[in-house]
């Protein structure tokens, strides 16, 4: 390959991150279109993309740094992975100056939304750039708080499903579809771009699915949500067993000073170096919280009862 048809992707990543290149030639844009003339629910309707139900197409005016573009808003029917039938939406935008490439945005937290979790500075130059985009809400609304499951007790096995996996690939299939299907040309290259859960979904999507994309960022990767989410419960339930008045932050300030103040090696009211302290409240001398009644250092015994014996982050296995 020659140096004219070689192109180098550079990945700068939030956190740990894993990026997967292809490199190869580069085809010329897309001729802009005239006013975006087929940017309608019939017009999108008739390219037939299976299992996608347009429902709305609105036609944005050019306004820097963007160009004009379509928006397109659908539902699409999800099925297969060992479970019952979901739906899911998918918006997905359709640049005038489109450069033949499509970049998949993935989405943060328990989706449920169109907000992508790509990096905010990069997301502003996609469409200036020229490339069209997708992105999912995985199947629900982040305003329902019941979509994992259909009764108490009972997981909604399709929706936990299309969350996990499955609507991203099944939404990148049919986005890519519509894209080559509005433009009457063929994709040149596939990106995804996410964090956090986004950045999952990238890692998902490489394992399960490394035909979908020619290169995914998955920065900062939630890969383990059933651990930290019971992590974060367990030590909620530790730190409301272990409540501390505000009455008692003079004691607990005093307290710190007096066995952390001199670790620096000078007595100035200040601790200069943290990582030298190491304050137990269990051995304070029992003066400083005499104000308090006691309730600090039965806070941290509570505190402690919640805690020891256990890592701070577990990982899935210690849950199964």
């Amino acid at each position: 390959m020659n140096d004219r048809n070689q192109r180098t992707f550079t990945c700068r990543l939030a956190l740990s991150a894993v990026c997967l290149v292809m490199s190869g030639g580069v085809l010329a844009p897309v001729p802009a279109l005239a006013a975006l003339s087929n940017c309608s629910v019939e017009a999108l309707t008739a390219l037939n993309v299976p299992n996608l139900t347009i429902t709305s197409a609105t036609d944005v005016s050019a306004a820097a740094p963007n160009p004009e573009y379509c928006l397109v808003v659908s539902t699409l029917v999800t099925s297969g992975e060992g479970t019952g039938p979901g739906s899911a939406g998918v918006q997905v935008q359709l640049p005038a100056n489109w450069n033949r490439k499509l970049l998949f945005n993935g989405v943060g937290g328990l989706a449920g939304s169109f907000n992508s979790s790509a990096n905010p500075v990069d997301l502003t130059l996609f469409l200036a750039k020229g490339y069209a985009t997708g992105v999912t809400d995985t199947g629900h609304v982040n305003t329902d708080l019941s979509w994992e499951y259909t009764s108490p007790g009972v997981p909604n096995a399709p929706a936990l499903t299309d969350y996990f996996y499955r609507a991203v690939h099944e939404a990148t299939v049919a986005t890519k579809q519509l894209v080559k299907s509005y433009y009457s040309a063929s994709i040149s290259r596939a990106y995804f771009d996410g964090c956090s859960n986004g950045g999952k979904m990238g890692f998902e999507e490489a394992t399960r699915f490394p035909n979908d994309y020619d290169a995914i960022i998955a920065g900062a990767p939630w890969l383990d949500p059933l651990g930290t989410s019971l992590w974060a419960l367990k030590n909620t339930q530790a730190l409301l067993a272990a409540y501390i008045p505000p009455s008692a932050f003079p004691a607990i300030d005093a307290a710190q000073l007096a066995q952390c103040d001199k670790a620096d090696g000078v007595v100035d009211g200040l601790i200069q170096d943290p990582a030298k302290c190491a304050f137990n409240p269990g051995h304070a001398s029992s003066r400083h919280f005499d104000s308090a009644a006691g309730e600090c250092s039965q806070a941290d015994h509570r505190a402690r009862g919640g805690f020891e014996g256990r890592p701070s982050l577990p990982g899935i296995a210690d849950k199964l």
